[in-house]
């Protein structure tokens, strides 16, 4: 291992002292990268059916549903005073449906635009001639409302207007300004098309604004850290070149920027500063001591281990999101692990490149209190290092010299003058508070729900939540359970009996569900359907009749978009509509609409006589919704527990123990099981966003735990005491420990100020995590290894 490191060093100390190769590419990626990343911003694309991996079988039962009755997007609008009666409706639906002009061509946004009139003249009509009471009854609660006073429009996407959702979108806008009466703010709208528009919005909402906050308070931190302009510069300029390495790296990958890469790219821009800041504190401390020609070598020699470990177990911890069913989670883990080894090699060839060819002579010979240290700058010992083999051992014993320079630092001074005399005294104290809390933690971890949906995706003072919120408390819910039931049929006797067949089943599900869910079946377009009960010539006359009519005008209920036939097949559709607003669990709801379709189905068929069933299933928008959430508890579940495994392993072959690898990993478990528990404790759904800190905290904060154990465990092995040792690590690790947290931190607590509900709750989140983990690595840690045998760490 020592020559593998060895070797390693003596690379990358060859390779940052080509200066012309090292400028002349960076001066070839700058342009590449910079178009890159324009391009990704500026092409983001969020469709909300890409979040559902074609694997589920929820998806493929979708996708079964829509080669029979056709993919249907949709925007439902409306406002306060839309009515039957009003004259906006059909100048509203005529705009939609006309020609708009983009660019030099003309396209049609919206290929058919109905109105609640539309259809309300229709049952009014020949031939079903339903009275007016009858006619909203058939429409209550989804086309209008329960009493009859407010109605909307319903407007399906074209091909053009899916290409370009957002154009579409807008125009809905520029349609409602020009109507007297009406404007953009008046206006309410609902859909899948919306919703993808709003999440794209919300993701990009003050983000530049964000992004210049979180630089600004990153490179203030940066710079009360290291006292050092130049340094803080370097750093910042290097951490805004991989944030935009990791935009350029998904444009050019060809995979569509969504909101959640946003996350990968904003995490990226903040380890890049806190790798930059280790980096520059261990050139600082080689510095204070060495020439300037082995202050590189020599930070590089102490960069490597630590940091290539580090690296290694963030990347492992994003790259555990791979495995995730959801496409959004598993892009993200790709491009942030990707962009992190980048990132981490850019930071330590281009700032060691910097330093070699500008030493700082501020932190030149640099020793303890400020004061000028006389060290030999005799180069003819370390001229040719490669052949020398980085051995710095004649120039000068930095094994109990590199700590002084961390003493001055009133972080490392305050904490080592406290901390050590609590660890001695409270240990045992601690071990208890702290598992006493993780089992605490444990039992809350097992009360954890997940929410999938609009609501989990914007703040709740939005407007688009707020349409959803509105529409469905004047007209009625919105997120749809398709039941679809397989007949065979190809007569009208055939016909009538399979339309009883579903009408039957419609009625069990309008009794048994609740009162205010919606349930949309074939008779609301249709006359009503003779009953099949009772003899008399007048009754056999009228449902032979009704017979001819259904059979003959089939074609039109396929219109309908509930009724479709296929080569003697015919295939019966029922809509049952739940809230969105209502953010609750769908899984009972779900369960019991299953189980009326099975209890009708199984129960019930004999009485229609010869129905042949051949099949049915339920899908639609709430299965979806509900799998998804399930889904995002397993990829939590997974995630984590592959990232645990894999870093145990890595942290095991670093300690070269699997006891003291298990020993190094539960203070950086304490802080994921200790937050997640108390959201299970409180009841708070966790969402996209939330579920996407466990795996990055848990390999971030393994970093601390990295740097302050290869402080302790050299200090062990020059004959200190377990506390002399922790005191050491103290002065040596703690304050970049500190600086470095509160960079990540606080750099990602900025974006909690966004609109866009994954951002906030990943960036608060994140922040929580990464304190606690910092408080672990500098309370908990020392505490076990006080009460642990000297000997277990000392290899």
């Amino acid at each position: 291992m020592k020559k593998i490191k060895r070797r390693v060093v003596n690379f990358l100390y060859f390779l940052v002292r080509r200066y012309i190769f090292l400028s002349f590419m960076l001066c070839v990626l700058i342009p590449l990268v910079l178009y890159g990343a324009m391009q990704s911003w500026t092409k983001t694309e969020n469709r909300v059916e890409d979040w559902i991996p074609q694997s589920f079988e929820e998806t493929r039962l979708l996708v079964r549903f829509c080669s029979v009755f056709g993919y249907d997007e949709i925007l439902m609008i409306t406002w306060d005073g839309c009515t039957l009666d009003s004259a906006e409706l059909d100048e509203f639906r005529d705009k939609l449906l006309s020609p708009v002009l983009r660019g030099e061509e003309e396209v049609v946004y919206y290929r058919k635009v109905i109105t609640g009139r539309d259809v309300y003249e229709q049952l009014r009509d020949s031939p079903l001639n339903l009275t007016k009471k009858a006619a909203v009854e058939r429409m209550s609660r989804w086309l209008i409302s329960a009493d009859g006073q407010t109605t909307c429009l319903i407007a399906l996407i074209s091909e053009t207007g899916s290409k370009y959702r957002r154009d579409a979108v807008d125009y809905v806008w520029r349609v409602a300004d020009e109507i007297d009466g009406l404007d953009a703010k008046s206006i309410h709208v609902a859909g899948s098309t919306m919703d993808s528009v709003a999440i794209d919005n919300a993701s990009k909402a003050d983000l530049v604004k964000l992004n210049i906050y979180s630089y600004t308070l990153c490179i203030i931190i940066s710079l009360i850290c290291m006292h050092n302009l130049q340094a803080t510069l370097l750093v910042f300029l290097l951490a805004i070149f991989n944030q935009y390495l990791c935009l350029a790296l998904i444009y050019y990958s060809g995979i569509p920027f969504d909101s959640v890469l946003m996350l990968a790219v904003n995490l990226t821009f903040v380890l890049s500063v806190s790798f930059g800041m280790y980096i520059v504190s261990y050139y600082r401390q080689a510095i204070s001591f060495l020439s300037p020609q082995l202050a590189i070598n020599r930070a590089l020699r102490d960069t490597i281990g630590p940091m290539f470990v580090a690296v290694t177990t963030t990347v492992v911890a994003l790259f555990s999101f791979t495995g995730s069913e959801m496409i959004p989670i598993r892009k993200f883990g790709f491009f942030s692990g990707i962009s992190i080894l980048c990132a981490s090699a850019m930071m330590i060839i281009f700032i060691g490149m910097h330093y070699s060819l500008f030493p700082s002579r501020k932190w030149m010979g640099l020793g303890r209190g400020g004061k000028k240290m006389n060290f030999r700058n005799d180069n003819s010992k370390a001229v040719d290092v490669n052949n020398s083999g980085g051995d710095l051992s004649g120039e000068v014993n930095l094994s109990s010299k590199l700590g002084e320079f961390s003493s001055d630092s009133w972080i490392g001074k305050l904490l080592c003058r406290f901390l050590p005399l609590v660890e001695l005294r409270y240990r045992w104290v601690i071990i208890f508070i702290t598992l006493t809390l993780f089992f605490a933690g444990v039992i809350g971890v097992t009360k954890i729900r997940t929410y999938v949906g609009i609501q989990a995706m914007l703040s709740s003072d939005s407007k688009p939540v707020r349409d959803y919120d509105w529409i469905e408390s004047r007209i009625g819910p919105l997120i749809p359970v398709e039941i679809v039931v397989e007949m065979q049929g190809e007569g009208a006797a055939e016909m009538l009996m399979n339309l009883r067949v579903i009408e039957g089943l419609a009625f069990s599900l309008r009794k048994q569900l609740d009162a205010e869910l919606t349930v949309i079946s074939p008779r609301d377009f249709l006359s009503r359907v003779p009953s099949d009960t009772g003899g008399g010539w007048k009754n056999i006359a009228r449902e032979r009749i009704f017979e001819r009519l259904l059979y003959a005008n089939r074609e039109d209920l396929a219109t309908s978009g509930y009724f479709a036939e296929r080569d003697k097949v015919q295939y019966w559709r029922i809509t049952v509509r739940n809230f969105a607003s209502r953010n609750e669990d769908q899984g009972p709801f779900l369960d019991k609409v299953k189980r009326v379709v099975d209890e009708y189905l199984r129960g019930d068929l004999t009485r229609f006589g010869e129905v042949k069933l051949l099949d049915n299933y339920v899908c639609g928008g709430v299965p979806l919704v509900y799998r998804a959430q399930r889904q995002l508890l397993t990829d939590l579940q997974m995630s984590f527990l592959s990232a645990f495994i894999l870093i145990t392993v890595i942290l095991s072959i670093f300690s070269r123990s699997v006891i003291r690898g298990v020993l190094l990993m539960f203070p950086n478990v304490f802080p994921c099981v200790l937050i997640f528990g108390i959201l299970g404790f409180i009841g708070l759904r966790i969402e996209i966003g939330t579920m996407l800190t466990a795996s990055a905290a848990l390999g971030l904060s393994v970093d601390g735990t990295i740097h302050f154990m290869t402080c302790y465990r050299e200090a062990l092995r020059s004959g200190l005491s377990p506390l002399e040792s922790i005191k050491d690590g103290y002065r040596r690790c703690s304050t970049a420990l500190v600086q470095t947290t509160a960079v990540c931190a606080f750099g990602l607590l900025v974006f909690s100020l966004s609109t866009f509900t994954p951002t906030v709750y990943f960036s608060f989140f994140m922040f929580s995590l990464l304190i606690v983990a910092c408080l672990s690595d500098l309370i908990i840690l020392p505490a076990i290894l006080l009460i642990l045998p000297k000997d277990v760490f000392k290899y």
